[in-house]
């Protein structure tokens, strides 16, 4: 093989050196032994073009490396020649990594900015049901209650504004996780099972954040929340399930959250389930890096998997 003076600059060889392509099988790192094995084997015995991308132990370096060649047969069909290119895509790589890092830095920036104006607007209309719609709603039952009257009517009426202020107590409440705040997110998801669960639906909970390096940070505890109580309001919606589930787990550099049904599925749901209806949990985690996945059968159930990134503890 005849190397031109940049390839042995690259590879860290002495120059005019004899080389052959197994010098790619010395200077590999483990997890592309297997490529640079078939590399040579193709440089040896094959014929055509191909390009492959190798990382490689130069000396206390390490250098990624495109290769690209073509291989020339002679009249017989054996390999004759090679002609082909080495290039050190190093720094490009270091530079598209940087480049992705500060992508999603810049994009969970922007998720978390979003999701505190979304949770003080959400606090804004808590407040306002609990000092406005719902005092004047105590008010009245309590004005309503010193003029008893023995008739059907009152008694309805009276019926109607407990539960009036029992629904607007529970929106409230759900506008603002107080438990989240106040306790965190473990009691915050199983809350969300209890309150979701009946006699028709058993939620089951399981948190396993053990691996955890660090505690999430504030805005990704509330991410999660968020996700997970859209997640259990579809079920309830949607899936006519008897049997429901909400799972977070912490794995290296990642947090998992999962949801399962036993309902009817996707496919016997009308257009506002597995479409319009996951559209913006999956907009959120694909702000926030990560990735989801969501599969169905009629008849089966359905289930939704959301893996998030992990940020760097600061």
């Amino acid at each position: 093989m005849h190397w031109s003076t940049g390839m042995y600059q690259l590879l860290g060889l002495p120059l005019g050196q004899p080389v052959s392509p197994d010098v790619y099988l010395r200077l590999v790192a483990d997890e592309d032994q297997p490529r640079a094995e078939q590399l040579v084997h193709r440089l040896s015995t094959g014929s055509g073009g191909f390009e492959e991308t190798l990382h490689l132990r130069v000396g206390e370096q390490e250098k990624t490396v495109r290769l690209r060649a073509v291989v020339l047969p002679d009249e017989a069909g054996h390999p004759a020649r090679v002609l082909g290119v080495d290039l050190d895509v190093s720094a490009l790589q270091r530079l598209e990594a940087e480049n992705l890092r500060l992508r999603l830095t810049q994009q969970q920036q922007l998720f978390n900015a979003v999701l505190e104006a979304q949770e003080a607007e959400r606090q804004r209309i808590a407040e306002g049901l609990h000092n406005g719609v719902g005092q004047v709603l105590y008010a009245t039952k309590l004005q309503l209650d010193q003029v008893r009257a023995a008739d059907a009517g009152w008694q309805r009426t009276s019926e109607l504004l407990a539960d009036a202020i029992r629904q607007t107590r529970a929106i409230s409440h759900e506008l603002v996780p107080v438990i989240l705040n106040e306790y965190g997110l473990e009691p915050a998801l199983r809350d969300i099972c209890r309150k979701l669960s009946s006699r028709q639906l058993h939620f089951e909970c399981q948190v396993d954040l053990e691996e955890l390096p660090h505690p999430l940070p504030k805005p990704l505890q509330v991410a999660l929340y968020r996700m997970a109580q859209e997640l259990g309001q579809n079920i309830v919606k949607h899936a006519q399930a008897s049997e429901a589930s909400l799972t977070l787990e912490a794995v290296p550099g990642f947090v998992l959250l999962r949801a399962e049904d036993n309902g009817v599925g996707f496919g016997a749901r009308t257009a506002q389930g597995p479409g319009l209806g996951l559209r913006s949990i999956r907009d959120r985690v694909e702000l926030l890096g990560g990735q989801m996945e969501a599969g169905s059968a009629v008849g089966v159930g359905t289930f939704v998997r959301i893996r998030l990134p992990l940020p760097a503890a600061t």
